[in-house]
């Protein structure tokens, strides 16, 4: 039997480390119960200017979703895996129903006075037709966004 179906081409995943001045419990907890704190809410939701907040639910099967001001929910994902301090894997969807979900998977090692947090970002293909240029956009966001909490992380200066 013949396959006249071309071969999927997987797309490479968007891997992000960087370094913070936080216990991994804290950076954890910064990264899961504070996340609007370090957020981009206005440039990087789905409602833009009119998002108060964004909650990650701490259980498997949580959500991942934004606040509107006026009372709206988007979700953006649902908690695929839970693992405090250490690993937290969710799917990500924002503006999208859940099959076209990629997939996030966050770690934390304790390092020296701090920590390491990798950001692995997969499953592109679900994306649809839009994958290539869906994983472009994460590749540049994440930096920025990882910045954020990475300033967010930093000490008060004396």
């Amino acid at each position: 039997m013949r396959n006249d179906n071309p071969p999927q081409t997987l797309l490479a995943p968007v891997i992000k480390t960087i370094n913070v001045r936080l216990p991994i419990e804290a950076a954890f907890r910064l990264f899961t119960e504070r996340t609007s704190t370090w957020w981009p809410l206005a440039t990087h939701s789905v409602g833009g200017e009119s998002v108060v907040d964004c909650r990650l639910e701490g259980q498997v099967g949580g959500r991942f979703y934004e606040i509107q001001a006026d009372g709206t929910q988007a979700e953006w994902g649902q908690v695929l895996a839970w693992e405090p301090p250490r690993r937290l894997v969710f799917t990500l969807h924002p503006g999208r129903t859940p099959e076209f979900a990629s997939l996030v998977e966050v770690t934390f090692q304790s390092e020296g006075n701090g920590c390491c947090l990798t950001l692995t970002h997969t499953n592109w293909e679900a994306c649809g037709e839009n994958a290539a240029a869906e994983r472009l956009g994460y590749e540049r966001g994440w930096e920025s966004i990882l910045k954020r909490f990475q300033a967010q992380a930093a000490p008060p200066a004396p």
